[in-house]
């Protein structure tokens, strides 16, 4: 798939809200390999200048001939405005991240005569940052002069610690005081569950999607769910919505056994597979209706929802609830009206305590109509950086799981 060419680069934080970048996400999520074509602009000249992009993209595209595309790699190419004298290089850089303090805002007018605010970033400081925010191709001036672009991809080691450690001071702060729990996210690799472009926002407290128009939740909302699960090593807990397996693998860190159900056979291929590659032997997952619970396994100590009942908590999952048990589930209506429920059960019922507001995708029955799960890709080795004592992924993307 070739989407552009655009009008002004596609970099850092800007591919999160690009439509040129969106169509190559998209491709590459269905395992098509896919190239977004981004020219810079000539802010002297006040207009486009195509001048680099008309001579190369030809070039680019048949320096790419015979190549073998590795599965979720999604290549943004950025065009450099032409410079008499000045032949462009070549600079395989990491994705990075604007500096949000110094955005500026500018009120508009679109096509349509409609009104609009324009959020744009700082000027480059120099330009060995201008490469890091890049995260994008410059070419060179001969195709032949083209480089091993996949061993590049694979060489480029960008050391996931201080955004963890940046996430946890954050829970931290957010009211996350159960260290367990703090250490359970510390200890899952949470960027091995998300698609390889969006690695380097794994570590940000944001939810991002996965297959099936899924998500996987964000941090803050998964360490919260988890702390109020009020959960310990000799308690079997019954996860509905097992989804990329990232909250099976924290909660499997804490408790004896968790029992996984999802609707989704090919998210549960993809979360199983992972669990096989990290090594996690006490969870048990099926592909059936989460609203009916797991009779056989009943009664839980714990039960986790990760998705909104709209119609309360399900009768099953009440009745398979233990005395003294505890049901962590999102509830409401709709988005707007959704929250977390801590639900206890006690001799004489169910005691109820409202939590925190949440958005989640919709608690749905039986199991969904999906194609067979995907085949499974090579999982991405976790390499050990000596420098830093940090585990990070490199390598070759999971399937999207």
């Amino acid at each position: 798939v070739l989407s552009g060419i655009n009008h002004g680069q596609n970099t850092a934080d800007d591919v999160t809200y690009s439509g040129t970048i969106a169509a190559a996400i998209e491709a590459t999520l269905m395992a098509i390999p896919a190239i977004a074509f981004s020219q810079d602009l000539d802010e002297e000249a006040g207009k486009p200048d195509w001048t680099v992009a008309r001579e190369y993209v030809p070039k680019i595209l048949k320096s790419f001939e015979g190549w073998q595309w590795e599965h979720n790699i999604l290549m943004s190419v950025n065009f450099p405005v032409q410079v008499p004298g000045v032949k462009p290089e070549i600079r395989v850089v990491p994705q990075g991240h604007y500096s949000m303090e110094k955005q500026e805002m500018d009120n508009r007018v679109d096509p349509r005569g409609k009104p609009y605010f324009w959020i744009g970033p700082p000027p480059p400081r120099n330009e060995e940052d201008e490469a890091l925010d890049m995260g994008a191709l410059a070419f060179v001036a001969e195709p032949d002069a083209l480089p091993d672009i996949a061993g590049t991809w694979k060489g480029i080691q960008m050391s996931l610690l201080a955004r963890k450690i940046r996430l946890i001071m954050k829970l931290r702060k957010s009211g996350i005081t159960d260290t367990s729990v703090l250490a359970a996210i510390e200890r899952v690799p949470r960027e091995a569950f998300i698609p390889t472009m969006f690695h380097d926002q794994a570590y940000e407290d944001t939810a991002l999607p996965i297959d099936c128009g899924q998500t996987i939740s964000q941090p803050l909302v998964v360490s919260y769910m988890t702390q109020e699960l009020r959960v310990n090593d000799r308690h079997k807990v019954l996860e509905i919505g097992t989804g990329s397996g990232y909250q099976t693998c924290i909660l499997s860190k804490l408790c004896r056994r968790v029992y996984s159900i999802e609707r989704h056979k090919p998210l549960l291929a993809g979360a199983e597979h992972m669990f096989q590659q990290l090594q996690v032997r006490n969870v048990t997952c099926k592909a059936a209706d989460g609203m009916l619970g797991w009779k056989e396994q009943a009664p839980f100590d714990r039960i986790i929802v990760t998705a909104a009942a709209q119609a309360g908590a399900p009768a099953a999952l009440l009745e398979q609830l233990s005395i003294g048990g505890i049901l962590i589930i999102p509830m409401g209506a709709d988005k707007a009206s959704q929250f977390i429920f801590r639900i206890t059960r006690t001799e004489e019922g169910y005691d109820y305590e409202q939590l925190m507001p949440v958005r989640f995708v919709p608690l749905l029955p039986n199991v969904a109509r999906n194609n067979e799960p995907v085949a499974q890709q090579p999982a991405p080795a976790l390499v050990r950086e000596e420098d830093e004592d940090v585990f990070f992924s490199a390598g070759a993307a999971l399937q999207t799981a």
